[in-house]
């Protein structure tokens, strides 16, 4: 099914996958669901747990990392998230959250008992510090320590830094025609 609002296009797939038109969406599968990843904290962060009084900071970190979020987008999106399904990274001088990755038990017919890391952002200030990274294997051992037997991700292709991110951490594309 195919509905057409304005110049956009919404396509609605089993599972539901929401896209606009051009996007190719990348899916990608943990290869060893069991086995933790090393965390490399990185000096002069800390990661902290979500609270209600950090929405507008990570409005802002969203925003800065090229997200289009609404406010109303946002708080849905962290309100799915399963507890302690948000890491914060935080830069410690500044006090500035500088990186996150939400979590959420999200299965569908292809991925069974599905928990999916998703919204990885870094602003753009503290990249290539290895954040996002640290922000995604935290998110990663939080599902595995939840016993969730399938962990995977989406991006898209205009994202190659992410993708090579997951990569590092074992993530594998799949190819899957509610995927494609």
């Amino acid at each position: 099914m195919q509905i057409k609002l304005f110049k956009s296009k919404i396509i609605i797939r089993m599972p539901v996958v929401l896209l606009r038109e051009g996007e190719e969406e990348i899916v990608s599968r943990l290869s060893e669901p069991q086995r933790e990843r090393i965390a490399t904290y990185v000096h002069g962060y800390q990661t902290n747990p979500y609270t209600k009084s950090d929405d507008s900071a990570i409005m802002k970190l969203y925003k800065s990392a090229g997200f289009d979020f609404s406010r109303t987008s946002l708080l849905e999106a962290l309100h799915l998230c399963i507890p302690g399904g948000i890491r914060l990274v935080q830069h410690v001088a500044s006090e500035k959250i500088v990186a996150i990755m939400m979590y959420r038990h999200v299965s569908s017919r292809i991925i069974l008992f599905g928990g999916r890391i998703d919204w990885l952002a870094t602003d753009p200030k503290h990249a290539g510090r290895g954040l996002g990274k640290l922000a995604a294997t935290l998110a990663t051992n939080h599902l595995i320590s939840r016993k969730f037997e399938n962990i995977w991700v989406t991006t898209h292709q205009s994202r190659p830094v992410a993708i090579k991110k997951f990569k590092s951490l074992g993530y594998e594309v799949i190819n899957h025609p509610c995927f494609s």
